[in-house]
């Protein structure tokens, strides 16, 4: 979390407190793998979705 913590300019419980609120909203009955499962594939397509629409525009 330091890492990410620092990377956002923000205290490391700020970060743990966010992604508590996040689970929350998006799936508050699932268990820790699955919402980290599902968290790292969006960010993933997202990454990818950014990279094609740049590949595009080039």
């Amino acid at each position: 979390m330091k890492e990410v913590a620092d990377a956002h300019c923000c205290h490391p419980n700020t970060i743990r407190y966010r992604m508590a609120k996040i689970r929350q909203l998006l799936e508050p009955f699932s268990n820790d793998f699955v919402f980290y499962e599902n968290l790292s594939s969006a960010v993933k397509l997202y990454l990818l979705h950014k990279e094609m629409e740049k590949t595009l525009l080039e």
